[in-house]
């Protein structure tokens, strides 16, 4: 996955300056889902850009060779680099997954999701009266890709993000393998 782009906050400094800005460089992680019964996945996703996540969903629309499918999930977890600054990010999901197989061997997909940012605020090292703060913000994002491929499958995915916590576009290349 290669992510890039810059990464704020939402509390100040004493010179009401973003506290927590860090510029994001390409980074590697790995998405791994595991299907608990025919319409019910779980999984985790981490990166070496401190992120970690957790992942569910549930299909109500298709089999997994149908041309047409749908399911609706739930995401929760953390961004920790700001722990460093004394913040913790954090972040629960509500995406919808629609696919489309063309062929046996490509499919197309398309993912809108509302998510819910927080930053927890531990302490503020520029003294300002902000231990224990929290801030929430309420975004959207669409991702967007493709993926060749029967069993194992390669593909790309584009996200478009409407939030300063996240990447305001993120590029993920991957490969997915079936066991």
């Amino acid at each position: 996955m290669m992510s890039l782009g810059k990464f704020k906050s939402n509390t100040q400094n004493a010179n009401n300056l973003d506290e927590s800005e860090y510029d994001f460089l390409p980074s590697i992680g790995i998405r791994a889902k595991y299907g608990i019964t025919d319409k019910i996945d779980g999984g985790i996703n981490i990166d070496l850009s401190t992120n970690i996540g957790f992942t569910g969903k549930y299909q109500f629309i298709g089999k997994r060779d149908n041309k047409f499918n749908s399911s609706i999930g739930v995401d929760f977890g953390a961004n920790l680099i700001g722990v460093f600054n004394y913040k913790l990010f954090y972040y629960y999901s509500i995406p919808l997954y629609l696919s489309y197989g063309f062929k046996e061997t490509i499919t197309t997909f398309v993912t809108p999701r509302m998510i819910n940012n927080s930053e927890y605020v531990f302490s503020n090292k520029y003294g300002k009266e902000t231990v224990g703060e929290k801030f929430n913000s309420t975004n959207v994002s669409l991702c967007y890709g493709i993926l060749f491929g029967k069993k194992d499958k390669y593909g790309f995915e584009i996200s478009h993000n409407s939030s300063k916590i996240l990447q305001p576009t993120e590029i993920a290349f991957g490969y997915n393998f079936r066991f």
